[in-house]
């Protein structure tokens, strides 16, 4: 899942600074944290001052593009493979992951 996002965000266009932040927060999720140490080490960086906001809101709309490339590679796993409820599993914590992410604010994290 996490080389289909890749393989998305390298299809389009973002300036060196932008893609090596968003392609550090995708490889991350292979390591060994855990998802909600991955968005609370987002929701933290996203405070930051290391990107204006423009640059800031180009992260957050790539890493989006990313999540909907996941999305596409869940749901053709899930029509060859049979395997609904997992892939459904899966499937909700990537939507939990992209509401996290458009409304960092909530009481979700």
């Amino acid at each position: 899942m996490v080389q289909e996002r890749i393989a998305a965000v390298d299809k389009i266009y973002l300036p060196d600074n932008i893609r090596v932040s968003v392609l550090y927060d995708l490889r991350d999720q292979k390591g060994v944290t855990t998802m909600r140490d991955f968005w609370k080490q987002w929701s933290i960086s996203n405070h930051n001052d290391e990107f204006t906001p423009e640059e800031r809101d180009l992260e957050r709309q790539a890493l989006l593009w990313a999540f909907r490339a996941e999305r596409n590679y869940l749901n053709m796993v899930a029509q060859r493979e049979g395997l609904h409820q997992y892939l459904f599993e899966l499937y909700n914590e990537v939507l939990l992951s992209e509401s996290i992410l458009i409304d960092p604010q909530s009481s979700l994290n």
